[in-house]
């Protein structure tokens, strides 16, 4: 996928000859926007299930089965999607993913209220879901140097999420009032689909006319000396490092928590007598606080270079503000505030344990080791909304957040005792790679001979 070979020398002589193309931003921004409309084209039905319910004459089990659907399509289809990324490079991918969305968006433009139609476009849509799902590290990888790389990663994580708050309350505002009405809900539904329709194409006219496979001089070192690897031995490379096994187990309970716990807010917050609309309030502003958070953080780890001190701060700050909640839940406002907290920590680190994952993995490629993630991610989402609907129907609600905390604690616990590949950064491996790195000399440029067995020994 990353073969420079053909484009440029692939021994350089100095650093000056790696640097960030001009493009990058415009790579970053596309991704960012083909991540939040796919989000919002697979999500925007899920809020509106009154509204849904009379415009296309269903019952509220029929729209679960949207989202059951999505889950039993998307979750498979991760680990082949790693594979065509690593193939076939990002822009086709790109086209692919962004081309297949905006043909889903299209779609539903024949009808927009025939129920069938949405079904298989929702299916459509959630195939390609993932090839967009899996890459925020690639981008950061192939387009940006060491120093700006985590921050790429953070900004480019967080963009699916601020899609599904999108997706929250865009249709809510389109079908206000008019719910009961089933006229009125299928006019307001028919406008809704319409302007997603104009977002996915817009997003595929940028790709088509501005996203590029990767830079013509790669970023850094590592990038230039990229090369896909054997698919199974890969997996096999992931499967016996310790390290990897270890941030897999804390961000699959990060991101599993955050998963389970929008789906539960809502169910959660009645049992412990809050309103709806505080629930909308604190997992928006949980959101965009992690998304605020995520950039704050990643160009910290930028500038120290460290990822453990950073991750495992927030994770227990994060720990901290959860056990807080759970002793206020007759308070709406602290509530609200230990949430928004909690995000601005907890989701805040989803960005850099991505990015980590990526770089103590190395060679193994980027979207690989996001692809296992994501499926174990949705695993342990899948356990936690069990536990935790389990506990509100045994009428300990309040206990919810105690659970989380507990298992989030022992992933902490687990993360901590890792050695100290855990601090290393990409810029660790271009110093190794050949380049001069914080004044410091490397010892000589990589030749073919030691190329594979230097970068497997830097991470492996």
């Amino acid at each position: 996928m990353n073969d420079y070979d053909e484009i440029t020398p692939m021994r350089r002589k100095n650093a000056n000859e790696y640097r960030e193309s001009p493009q990058r931003y415009a790579a970053l921004f596309i991704y960012c926007y083909a991540s939040a409309v796919s989000a919002i084209i697979c999500y925007s039905f899920f809020s509106i299930t009154e509204a849904v319910n009379v415009a296309f004459n269903v019952t509220d089990r029929d729209v679960e089965t949207l989202g059951i659907v999505f889950t039993l399509v998307t979750v498979p289809l991760y680990l082949p999607s790693a594979y065509i990324i690593e193939k076939y490079g990002m822009r086709s991918c790109m086209l692919w993913a962004t081309g297949g969305t905006a043909t889903a968006a299209l779609l539903r433009l024949i009808a927009p209220t025939n129920f069938a139609l949405l079904y298989v476009t929702q299916i459509f849509a959630a195939v390609v879901y993932p090839i967009i799902q899996s890459a925020p590290a690639t981008i950061g990888a192939i387009w940006f140097k060491a120093e700006n790389r985590t921050t790429a990663v953070a900004v480019a994580t967080v963009s699916c999420s601020l899609g599904v708050i999108t997706a929250f309350w865009v249709p809510s505002a389109f079908v206000s009032g008019v719910e009961n009405d089933s006229t009125k809900s299928a006019q307001r539904i028919e406008n809704l689909v319409a302007l997603e329709g104009a977002l996915a194409l817009l997003c595929f006219i940028l790709t088509i006319g501005l996203f590029q496979d990767r830079p013509e001089i790669p970023p850094s070192p590592t990038m230039a000396m990229r090369r896909v690897g054997d698919f199974k031995e890969s997996l096999m490379m992931l499967a016996t490092s310790r390290d990897y096994l270890k941030v897999l187990f804390l961000t699959s309970i990060i991101v599993g928590i955050g998963h389970s716990f929008s789906v539960i807010i809502d169910p959660l917050f009645k049992e412990m007598d809050i309103g709806h609309s505080a629930s909308k309030q604190a997992i928006t502003l949980c959101i965009v606080s992690g998304a605020i958070g995520s950039a704050i953080w990643g160009y910290i780890v930028d500038r120290i270079k460290s990822f453990k001190t950073i991750i495992t701060t927030l994770s227990l700050s994060c720990i901290i503000v959860m056990l807080l909640a759970s002793f206020a839940t007759t308070n709406v406002t602290i509530m609200v505030i230990c949430i928004t907290l909690a995000g601005f920590t907890g989701v805040a680190t989803v960005g850099l344990l991505f990015n980590l994952a990526s770089e103590i993995c190395y060679p193994v490629s980027e979207a690989i080791s996001l692809a296992v993630i994501f499926m174990t991610s949705l695993g342990a989402a899948s356990v936690l909304m069990v536990v935790a609907r389990g506990l509100m129907e045994w009428g300990r609600a309040d206990l919810v957040l105690v659970v989380f905390v507990g298992v989030y604690l022992v992933s902490v616990g687990v993360y901590v005792t890792s050695g100290e590949e855990l601090k290393r950064t990409i810029a660790d491996r271009d110093l190794r790679c050949g380049k001069k790195f914080d004044g410091e000399e490397s010892v000589g440029l990589l030749t073919d001979d030691d190329d594979d067995a230097s970068t497997r020994d830097s991470s492996f």
